[in-house]
């Protein structure tokens, strides 16, 4: 290894320990399990890939400052964590399976990096700032793509349910009605009128 070796690429060169780590990480995950070995591998190589390149490329103090508290650059495009989100909740994966990934990257990352850089130069130390900050981004687009899926999804599902012809309705254990939609609705109050008919006659 080179002395003053830059963290973008020592990620790139270490890449593949790197990986077996994450594959042993993510027989951890239950969702994960499921998934195949290249989807995982190929996921979490695009992510150590972006943030290498995010590594080389430049930064202001100001740019620095922003990112630190989260608020990278915008882009037009979804970034690589923002499709992560949409795909892990696809996939089932609950909020603390998709921040899991990130920290078991994280981990496999910095742990080789300090096994092979015990005594890091001060542009070792910078670097290593600037993952952790990729990380973190990464993290906050992820998680905020996931929930903006999750809340459409809520909503097309409860659109679905009130808008549905069939009548729909969950009980509790009491046998209490805690949900029903409008043809439910419709139906009891039917059936509620005709009872009150027959008690009539």
């Amino acid at each position: 290894m080179q002395m003053n070796m830059r963290l973008a690429d020592f990620i790139r060169a270490e890449i593949e320990p790197i990986l077996q780590d994450w594959e042993e990480f993510a027989k951890t995950i239950l969702h994960a399990r499921h998934m195949s070995k290249i989807g995982l591998r190929d996921h979490a190589k695009d992510m150590l890939l972006e943030i290498a390149e995010d590594l080389d490329a430049d930064q202001s103090g100001p740019e620095q400052t922003a990112k630190s508290k989260g608020c990278g650059p915008a882009d037009e495009d979804e970034s690589w964590a923002e499709v992560h989100g949409g795909d892990r909740l696809t996939s089932g994966f609950s909020v603390m399976e998709t921040v899991s990934e990130f920290r078991a990257l994280r981990a496999s990352v910095v742990s080789h990096w300090t096994k092979s850089y015990p005594a890091v130069t001060s542009q070792q130390l910078q670097d290593l700032t600037r993952f952790h900050e990729a990380i973190d981004q990464a993290v906050a687009e992820s998680l905020e793509h996931y929930a903006t899926a999750k809340e459409m999804d809520t909503r097309l599902f409860g659109a679905i349910l009130v808008a549905s012809p069939d009548p729909i309705y969950v009980l509790n254990l009491k046998g209490r009605f805690i949900y029903a939609n409008k043809a439910t609705a419709d139906l009891l109050c039917d059936l509620t009128g005709r009872w009150a008919l027959l008690d009539l006659l």
